[in-house]
């Protein structure tokens, strides 16, 4: 007599974003690195950080990024997919679908003085944008609107791709764009934010590349992914008297008298 057992299915069901992702559908394989879509809901996340951010929305046009900082804090959104492997937030790459229609339907949520950071968590001008091209789509929307305050952060040259974007949305919003280059008008630096999904990518990499750091990264992550608010301090005020000792960004202009390197009559720096 034959008996037949029934197992339960042991894979967790999935629900939100990480339902979402396991849908999405494969659009490239190369270089280690694969491409999916992402069906999402919502384009203009709000800031709900406990640390003091200069911005109050944040807009990312991929999920992962192939850029693949060491050290980068967003490894932890993969999780949110049920990706538990540190690798798999550089490895696989989601691109948003729909993200300009949705970003013209969540726009009325900005307040004015309302910053919007483009890039915060994933680089809007990875390799994944020369094929798909969301975040120039995400500017051209932008472009139709007037009154916004705009940050766009990258590593990358790419974002010379959309110098005419960038122009008009200058000509009728507040727009900057911070980027990775040898020399420039200001400097600001924070302490390292190292969550355990980065710290599994970050530490090895260090004891590799730079081992007399380890042990002291080591022991200062060891039960936190953030060092106390006394460092963080510190480390501003030497930045501040760094800017000032090399007259480099706002605090020398304010010193001087000025509200701008090129005064009043002109309110943003020329981008390029």
């Amino acid at each position: 007599m034959a008996t037949l057992l029934l197992v339960p299915d042991s894979q967790p069901k999935l629900v939100g974003i990480a339902r979402l992702a396991a849908e999405g559908d494969s659009l490239r394989h190369g270089h280690d690195v694969e491409y999916f879509t992402l069906p999402v809901r919502s384009l203009l996340n709000r800031c709900v950080s406990k640390r003091e951010m200069p911005f109050t929305w944040t807009v990312n046009p991929y999920r992962g990024c192939e850029f693949a900082c060491k050290y980068c804090y967003a490894r932890y959104t993969h999780e949110f997919m049920e990706m538990r492997n540190g690798m798999d937030f550089e490895q696989k790459i989601y691109v948003k679908q729909h993200a300009a229609n949705l970003l013209r339907q969540e726009l009325r949520q900005v307040k004015p003085g309302e910053e919007i950071a483009i890039g915060t968590a994933t680089d809007p001008y990875q390799p994944a944008e020369r094929r798909y091209e969301v975040t120039r789509a995400i500017l051209e929307e932008f472009s139709r609107h007037e009154g916004l305050e705009l940050g766009i952060v990258t590593k990358s040259n790419l974002v010379l791709r959309d110098l005419d974007l960038l122009q008009e949305i200058g000509r009728k919003n507040d727009i900057s764009v911070h980027v990775t280059i040898t020399g420039g008008k200001n400097i600001f630096a924070n302490p390292l934010f190292l969550k355990p999904c980065s710290a599994v990518v970050f530490m090895p990499f260090l004891e590799q590349e730079f081992p007399q750091l380890a042990e002291n990264y080591r022991r200062r992550y060891q039960d936190h992914a953030f060092l106390p608010k006394s460092y963080h301090q510190r480390i501003s005020k030497l930045m501040a008297s760094l800017r000032r000792k090399y007259g480099i960004g706002s605090d020398y202009w304010r010193e001087r008298g000025a509200l701008t390197p090129r005064g009043e009559e002109c309110r943003q720096l020329a981008l390029f």
